[in-house]
């Protein structure tokens, strides 16, 4: 959510329009991400990350599908995110550099978090078998996956229609908030009475 405010208050248009992008594809990720807490959760009942460890051993589709949607959750290319964070991004550098350089840096931190995730989860070392995903939760996960890799790979469309309401908000802040410079009033000469007489 922060590369979502970093973008949408720079008030860039590349901004706007990733923000907004971005917005709309973490719907799909983290939704999915959700569903797999879910169904982890329905397995070995706990959230505890300790109760997990070394599951691609004995689940490696559930492994796989896993890494995938963190994949997307982190903004990895191809997938659903990275348009989004690479607009907002571009955005915020163009408006306030400095704020550009910190959400880079949230970016980086959300990547380093989902893979050392990942890591605990399924590449540790066993500590209990993970029953496999089931065809209905294959098929539950299917329409996240197809959105992952549609707003991932084909993105000019949705970000044209998204362009559209970038450019009204623009424009409205911009008739709202640009100053005007103040009028300056010429001042008269004092007109001299000296020797008039009155």
């Amino acid at each position: 959510m922060g590369i979502i405010a970093a973008g949408i208050f720079s008030l860039h248009i590349t901004g706007l329009n990733g923000g907004v992008y971005l917005l709309a594809a973490q719907m799909a990720s983290t939704s999915a991400l959700f569903l797999l807490s879910g169904m982890l959760y329905e397995r070995q009942k706990s959230f505890d990350l300790k109760a997990y460890g070394g599951m691609a051993k004995s689940a490696p589709l559930f492994a796989a599908l896993s890494l995938f949607i963190i994949f997307a959750s982190i903004g990895v290319p191809g997938l659903s995110n990275f348009p989004g964070e690479f607009l907002s991004l571009v955005g915020a550098f163009q408006q306030q550099p400095y704020l550009g350089a910190l959400a880079a840096l949230a970016v980086i931190a959300a990547g380093v978090y989902g893979i050392n995730l990942y890591q605990r989860l399924f590449q540790a070392e066993q500590k209990l078998a993970l029953t496999e995903m089931r065809g209905y939760e294959v098929a539950i996960l299917t329409p996240f996956i197809v959105l992952i890799l549609y707003m991932g790979i084909f993105a000019q469309r949705p970000l044209s229609v998204i362009e559209n309401q970038s450019l009204a908000v623009s424009s409205a802040h911009e008739v709202r908030f640009v100053l005007k410079a103040p009028e300056v009033k010429e001042e008269k000469p004092i007109e001299s009475h000296e020797g008039s007489g009155h």
